[in-house]
């Protein structure tokens, strides 16, 4: 299995979820090394951001379709916060097989992944699952999140009530801060709407898996608005989404468990025990 997302805790909530199950997964950051990957290695299914800068995700699926290699007819899933009505449709066309909402549901990733594996790979769980870490409770070290208008548990839905998980998520939410906050900074200086509205729809998602409701409204207006090509409105709120972001990112700097640093943090992949 593949799972693309240019947004690294996208890739880490979507294989996190699926850490108590014996599929390999692998990951990729951009169109490009998707691309690559698929040439060399074959994959029972393959799940596609759609939003993603250069290469985005319906023309890395025409490339790997055009490949002469092992994944010219493999399943490619959607992935998109844009499920509107219609939505399904215009996906199918573009060629995909299915389409899956982001923050990724866990009962409807694991219904996909039952609908596109083959039928022969898919076995019955022996015995009981393993036991989940606990979700979020009084005294867990949250305080500060709700304090300022965060909700935890929200974000914990999201990650199955695993806390290593969510705690794994503020760390790379603190990661990409410096090069997202760059980036839109630098794009709205220039206004670049088609550039902007791709991280402005990263920061809404990844906003949203935190618990973090009101700048991930505010990043889904500031993205409908640059889609709509509405400058006027970005222009009035932008500064405000950005001060909210930085608002957000000094609350998560108190509970996360690992401190910033000037590198991006490894992608944890799951594979078989």
């Amino acid at each position: 299995m593949l799972i693309v997302d240019d947004t690294k805790m996208n890739l880490t909530v979507t294989a996190g979820l699926l850490k108590y199950t014996e599929i390999q997964i692998d990951t990729a950051l951009s169109g490009a090394e998707a691309v690559a990957m698929a040439e060399r290695t074959a994959y029972d299914v393959i799940f596609m951001d759609l939003r993603m800068p250069g290469m985005d995700g319906a023309e890395t699926l025409r490339r790997i379709r055009g490949l002469d290699g092992p994944n010219r007819d493999m399943p490619v899933i959607c992935l998109t916060a844009d499920a509107i009505v219609g939505a399904k449709e215009r996906y199918l066309a573009e060629g995909f097989s299915d389409y899956l909402s982001k923050p990724v549901n866990s009962r409807m990733l694991e219904d996909m992944l039952m609908k596109y594996l083959p039928k022969e790979k898919v076995m019955s769980a022996a015995g009981p699952e393993p036991e989940k870490p606990a979700a979020a409770e009084e005294g867990d070290g949250y305080d500060p999140l709700r304090e300022a208008g965060i909700t935890p548990e929200k974000g914990l839905n999201y990650c199955q009530g695993d806390r290593e998980l969510y705690d794994t998520l503020l760390s790379e939410y603190l990661g990409e801060y410096r090069e997202r906050s760059g980036l839109l900074g630098s794009y709205f200086e220039a206004r670049d709407w088609k550039n902007y509205v791709i991280f402005a729809h990263s920061l809404k998602s990844s906003s949203k898996m935190l618990g973090a409701d009101d700048l991930s409204g505010m990043a889904a207006r500031m993205e409908a608005a640059a889609n709509s090509g509405d400058e006027d409105a970005i222009l009035k709120e932008h500064g405000k989404m950005m001060e909210q972001y930085d608002e957000v990112i000094r609350t998560v700097r108190q509970v996360a468990t690992a401190p910033e640093t000037g590198d991006e943090p490894e992608i944890l992949e799951f594979a078989p025990e």
